[in-house]
């Protein structure tokens, strides 16, 4: 994968989701949108059936996307938070040494 790009394209669950794409990559997006999912380790458009699944799964927020309001500073752990950095090679991370 030398000399490749790659773009990553992150939709946190909000509340406006699902979110449409447009369908090409044309400079010229009149022709149209659409919703895409993953299945699988593919992206495909979704199907009619599946959008409103989509819709039906945006009444709620994700599990990861909710805020913890009993959640308190103690509850991190800065060890593991360290450890963490350093072994992503996080330039973030603490030096060892």
């Amino acid at each position: 994968m030398k000399d490749k790009n790659i773009l990553v394209v992150w939709c946190f669950g909000g509340q406006t989701r699902p979110y449409k794409c447009p369908t090409t990559l044309d400079k010229d997006f009149s022709k149209g949108y659409s919703f895409y999912i993953r299945k699988m380790s593919s992206t495909v458009k979704a199907t009619e059936i599946e959008q409103k699944e989509l819709y039906d799964m945006a009444r709620t927020i994700p599990f990861d996307d909710r805020m913890n309001y009993e959640a308190e500073i103690q509850d991190l752990k800065l060890p593991l938070i360290q450890n963490y950095l350093y072994e992503i090679k996080s330039d973030c991370a603490p030096s060892k040494g």
